[in-house]
């Protein structure tokens, strides 16, 4: 299961427990709609969000990124055992809590893989 912050556009229907524009967290299974979904730039695993950063590290401090790239979709959210689905639009969602799609590698630009040395000259911080 994936969970996702979403926000609330009103609570003002009668009991509800939360108010206006309140973050409340969900638990489900994302589902990319037809047609929309994305590809993780470095593991290249099918994806609906990602933020993805190649930086220099120097005796174990980062710098700020040589390279990034973020980017979206809007997505289905299966919530629960009754096939209740939630359309979530991507630039609504936020990443938090990542285990499973964090990733993190060190390489030399000369023998990192050939994708991420495109990825790097293709997406250079200003």
């Amino acid at each position: 299961p994936v969970e996702l912050q979403v926000l609330l556009d009103s609570g003002k229907e009668a009991g509800s427990p939360t108010s206006r524009s309140s973050p409340i967290r969900l638990e489900g299974v994302v589902r990319s709609r037809p047609g929309c979904e994305l590809s993780a730039p470095f593991s290249g695993r099918p994806c609906v969000l990602y933020s993805a950063s190649v930086s220099h590290g120097f005796d174990g401090v980062c710098s700020p990124p040589l390279a990034y790239r973020a980017a979206q979709t809007d997505f289905l959210l299966e919530v629960g055992c009754f096939e209740v689905f939630l359309t979530v639009q991507g630039r609504e969602a936020a990443l938090f809590d990542m285990a499973e799609g964090l990733q993190a590698h060190s390489h030399a630009f000369a023998s990192a893989p050939p994708a991420w040395q495109s990825f790097v000259l293709a997406h250079l911080a200003p």
